[in-house]
């Protein structure tokens, strides 16, 4: 197997007349091309030269028709524009149109024909991955053994052999990359099944011990605290000027979220509206004292309508006559006892 050879052998300058030296005829393996007046004249091994001595010829050129191994390498493109095939053409190669090496002076028959050739295998090898190397390589000697034939040679015996290089890395990245899905893949159920699965994967990892759960949970419980802490502080010494009920329950909010909520033993104060004992003038019984408390409205003590107890009565059963009332600078009416 040879890189490339040179189809024409001898190229030789004629006289006009040769009778001492007439025009040889061709030895095997190769032909004449005569360079004539009015044309090309070949002359095949075994025919004999018209006219050899005396004919108008201004040289003769001797081109090898014999059958030779040749390749080439080339690099091809793969489906992934960053990396390329090497690549390794291998084919026969024999000339059968002598007359046109002779008129294109081709003396490099390799180089002549891999512009052709690359560019059939170039067009197949872009649909291959980098790593699929057996089914290009399938594909580029199918798409040479398919091609027509080619003109002034015979071609034939096509053999392309395709490597990828150092794809090392390649394979060792595309490992992980498995490896991460299978992972993915076996977690997934772990997180759908929520914090009692996750806690159960954890401690199947450190040998039954929930430590490292608990640890991270006091963590981060710790930190929310802290946090909740820091905005109470800042609350109680804001400069803004907020309505007093709405930093209240902010800060009743921080309070509940502190100390366990509403209704347990360390929750935090709740407020109720003002209680204010009375004692009527009236006669009798505990039933005299008046206890009245003013309902809130829309979560703002002393603003609305008081909720009297029961009104006293006098000697014979019969309640007692509604008491006027006079206006008061802490409530706007109050009780005027009556003479």
């Amino acid at each position: 197997m040879t890189r490339t050879y040179n189809p024409i052998l001898e190229i030789t300058e004629l006289r006009r007349i040769r009778v001492a030296a007439p025009i040889r005829p061709p030895r095997f393996g190769t032909a004449l091309v005569l360079d004539a007046a009015d044309g090309a004249v070949l002359v095949r091994h075994g025919e004999r030269v018209p006219d050899a001595r005396t004919g108008n010829y201004r040289r003769c050129l001797l081109i090898d028709t014999a059958s030779y191994g040749l390749q080439f390498d080339a690099r091809l493109p793969s489906s992934d524009s960053s990396f390329t095939f090497a690549s390794q053409v291998n084919f026969t190669c024999q000339v059968v149109d002598p007359v046109t090496i002779a008129l294109n002076n081709v003396t490099n028959m390799t180089e002549s024909l891999r512009p052709s050739m690359t560019k059939v295998l170039r067009e197949v090898s872009q649909r291959f991955d980098i790593l699929d190397v057996a089914n290009a390589e399938a594909a580029l000697n199918d798409a040479l053994d398919r091609v027509g034939p080619a003109v002034a040679v015979r071609l034939g015996g096509f053999s392309v052999e395709v490597a990828s290089g150092d794809t090392s890395e390649i394979h060792r990245l595309r490992g992980e990359v498995r490896l991460d899905e299978i992972r993915r893949s076996a977690m997934r159920p772990v997180v759908q099944g929520g914090r009692d699965e996750m806690v159960a994967q954890i401690m199947a990892l450190n040998n039954g011990d929930p430590s490292t759960v608990l640890g991270h949970e006091a963590a981060v419980a710790a930190l929310e605290k802290d946090q909740l802490l820091e905005a109470l502080k800042i609350l109680s010494n804001t400069g803004e000027k907020t309505e007093a009920f709405d930093t209240e329950r902010k800060r009743d909010q921080i309070y509940e979220q502190l100390l366990g909520g509403k209704g347990g033993v360390l929750s935090a104060p709740t407020r109720r509206g003002p209680l204010r004992p009375r004692l009527t003038a009236g006669r009798g019984t505990p039933e005299s004292v008046v206890v009245e408390q003013v309902e809130p409205v829309d979560g703002r003590p002393g603003q609305g309508e008081p909720v009297r107890g029961p009104r006293p009565s006098t000697s014979d059963g019969s309640a007692a006559p509604e008491e006027k009332r006079r206006p008061s600078r802490l409530r706007g009416t109050a009780r005027r006892d009556s003479d």
